[in-house]
């Protein structure tokens, strides 16, 4: 599924490295790549009606609570569009979750990076989760 990221260019290659880092670290579940990649002061706002998670260590621990959780991880990006500072990308999941249910996820997320390009300073996804899978 990651073709796409090698077919378009981004105006700025720290983009491309940031969204790749991204999906490295769903796929590792590795909370110590999250830590390398949001600001300090990031926001990831997961759901679009409720206030967005505030800074590095509540990001950490919803990943701790929602993304280290998840068994038999398959995620890839399907498409990615990139502006003068931000990512767009189209992705699909599936996975084990803690319940013990086969979920898929399908979702888009917009990335917007520090002024300097280096790390994470926003995070919005949008995404639909289908019933169990059986």
């Amino acid at each position: 599924m990651d073709e796409v990221l090698k077919d378009i260019g981004p105006p700025h290659l720290e983009l491309r490295y940031l969204l790749l880092k991204y999906f490295n670290a769903w796929r590792t579940q590795s909370t110590e790549l999250i830590e390398q990649l949001f600001d300090q002061n990031a926001s990831y706002k997961e759901k679009a009606f409720d206030p967005p998670i505030q800074g590095l260590e509540q990001i950490k621990q919803y990943w701790r609570d929602n993304v280290i959780p998840q068994r038999h991880l398959d995620v890839g990006v399907l498409d990615v569009v990139y502006s003068d500072n931000e990512v767009f990308a189209e992705w699909q999941a599936n996975f084990t979750d803690k319940h013990g249910c086969l979920r898929r996820v399908s979702g888009i997320l917009v990335l917007s990076p520090t002024s300097d390009l280096t790390r994470i300073a926003l995070l919005r996804e949008y995404f639909r989760t289908d019933a169990d899978i059986k």
